[in-house]
């Protein structure tokens, strides 16, 4: 990952809200190649926004709370991303991965609002949905508690509810 960033020229910034800005700039990069079904250029760019917003602990540390709250929201898409691209690599391992520690990020909110709440949402269903797929990720009653708590988050959802009629 650091190789490919220093290939294309990017460089995790050091001042906070470069870094926030920064890794949403990478999230909308990785969104662009993900329309374009290159999933190998999203990753790479998904991850560019994980590394970008990873702190050291003794950097955690020295974080106001409010910017901690900042960092875990800021968070909440990236996994989320990053949960969908790894499954359309057919990478249901790892995306059980992604949308966990998403949901450990919106775990960290205060005050859970409605964006939130349909981040967990969105979280919840990926995780569910990669959880029934075949392989060393396979757990279907995990994948039907999710989707019912993504459909419990999310009671409009079409796609949670076929999900989980399906499952």
């Amino acid at each position: 990952l650091l190789l490919w960033m220093h290939q294309e020229g990017l460089s995790r910034p050091k001042a906070f809200d470069d870094r926030l800005a920064h890794a949403e700039s990478l999230r909308h990069k990785s969104n662009e190649w993900y329309k374009k079904d290159d999933f190998r250029r999203a990753l790479h760019c998904i991850m560019g926004a994980v590394h970008t917003l990873d702190y050291c602990p003794a950097e955690q540390m020295g974080q106001s709370e409010p910017e901690r709250q900042q960092v875990a929201k800021a968070m909440l898409p990236i996994m989320s991303n990053a949960a969908m691209i790894f499954l359309k690599r057919g990478d249901a391992a790892n995306a059980v991965v992604a949308a966990t520690a998403g949901l450990k990020c919106a775990d960290k909110v205060l005050g859970e609002d409605a964006e939130v709440r349909q981040m967990r949402s969105k979280l919840r269903w990926r995780r569910g949905v990669a959880r029934g797929e075949a392989g060393p990720a396979r757990d279907l009653d995990a994948a039907r508690a999710d989707l019912t708590e993504a459909a419990r988050l999310d009671p409009g959802s079409r796609d949670i509810r076929e999900c989980l009629e399906n499952c």
